[in-house]
């Protein structure tokens, strides 16, 4: 039963930062439109995506240090209440850049961005419970808020970069050698 409760929080926030994102996205849009007179991709990688960077990190810290250190079973539900809004704030806004970005294949896109995410997680299932017997919960949780700070970084150089390669680099070459 315990395991069940355990998504109700990141649920809840799941909820909250779609119905936030959303809007939130929309008015980062509408701000660089007002701004600069464009609307460029890149425009939906700001500050929600900061926040979402910063929180993912804790998330895990706090919940590897809590399930670590035997602590109440409620406890580690801040750090999943975390998870939910920094998973859906940086997935909005992930999946609705490479449909701005991938103009008339937006699925692929989506799809392609799916693939990417589940390959890591696939390997997750296998090596999860070895790293955990050798690092400990704690240290595994440290080591995976390192990775997210490495990763999250890369959407700091998708936003400033990411104007220049695509005005840059011509996508639907490299479609036409697929094809």
């Amino acid at each position: 039963m315990l395991a069940g409760l355990i998504y109700i929080p990141n649920s809840v926030t799941y909820i909250l930062a779609a119905i936030v994102g959303v809007k939130w996205v929309d008015r980062l849009l509408i701000r660089y439109r007002a701004h600069l007179g464009i609307l460029a991709p890149e425009a939906r990688i700001s500050w929600n995506i900061v926040t979402a960077g910063i929180s993912f990190p804790i998330l895990l810290v706090i919940f590897g240090w809590c399930l670590d250190q035997g602590e109440h079973w409620k406890t580690p539900f801040i750090g999943t209440a975390l998870f939910g809004y920094a998973s859906m704030m940086t997935i909005g806004a992930t999946v609705s850049y490479l449909v701005d970005l991938l103009l008339g294949r937006g699925a692929t896109g989506v799809a392609s961005n799916n693939l990417i995410r589940q390959l890591p997680a696939a390997v997750a299932v296998f090596v999860t419970e070895p790293l955990i017997k050798v690092m400990g919960t704690r240290w595994l949780f440290t080591m995976l808020a390192f990775t997210i700070v490495a990763a999250a970084s890369m959407l700091v150089v998708l936003r400033k970069y990411g104007d220049y390669w695509r005005e840059n680099y011509d996508l639907q070459k490299l479609y036409n050698l697929l094809e």
